[in-house]
């Protein structure tokens, strides 16, 4: 069945409409995992739920007369939304500081450690790492890591949930959504704000000599950075 044919059955309603909610609802059955589990790290229940809800939205759009060019993409793009609400009244009903779940930021991307040098053209990550022995990489990684931990750590609760979200892979629309900001463009600015306060943190670290930082606060020297 094409997109035109199964919102004519939803606008038919009775048993039309169900046939088309079922096979709405297994053809695109994996945004579950993709977009619920993989993506938002959300539990399959919870993925599940935000899934169901983005069904029940696209059949009540339809049926009031919304058009789309692609049931697809709407529904991907419904079915994130209702994702994202989730973290959102998860974080908000239990305080839920997202530092506490170590998988966010076990991996420091190279855009991160290019931004704290204000450069976008360096690839500094794969310098930083550069080491013949794979243990003293791996050493030197959660060296580095932990002082970027700890300097997120020493600022406010709220700029530190958002550069967190961007280290999790979060593109600027969807920080729009998950900390209620009017636009991508204010995401953006309020993440380069995050990023200037970051780098003051981290340069009272290595000012302090702190011993896990002396990788970072190396690097960041011979960058002029501190």
């Amino acid at each position: 069945m094409n997109d035109d044919q199964l919102i004519r059955m939803i606008r038919q309603g009775g048993i039309s409409r169900e046939r088309a909610g079922r096979y709405l609802q297994d053809k695109y059955f994996y945004l579950i995992r993709q977009i619920g589990v993989r993506q938002q790290r959300l539990s399959y229940d919870d993925a599940l739920m935000a899934f169901s809800d983005a069904l029940t939205e696209l059949d009540w759009k339809i049926r009031h007369g919304e058009s789309f060019e692609e049931l697809g993409k709407m529904l991907y793009t419904l079915t994130h939304r209702r994702g994202v609400d989730t973290i959102r009244k998860r974080t908000t009903k239990t305080g839920t500081d997202p530092l506490g779940n170590s998988s966010n930021t076990i991996e420091l991307p190279d855009w991160f450690l290019d931004a704290l040098q204000n450069s976008d053209s360096d690839h500094v990550l794969n310098r930083l790492l550069e080491h013949d022995n794979e243990n003293e990489r791996r050493q030197r990684q959660n060296r580095i890591t932990a002082c970027v931990l700890k300097a997120l750590d020493e600022m406010p609760k709220k700029r530190r949930a958002l550069l967190v979200n961007k280290l999790d892979g979060y593109d600027y629309e969807e920080l729009t959504e998950l900390h209620g900001f009017k636009t991508a463009r204010v995401a953006h600015e309020m993440v380069s704000r995050g990023m200037d306060s970051l780098r003051e943190a981290l340069k009272n670290l290595c000012q302090q000599g702190e011993p896990v930082c002396r990788d970072l606060c190396a690097w960041l020297n011979r960058k002029n950075q501190l």
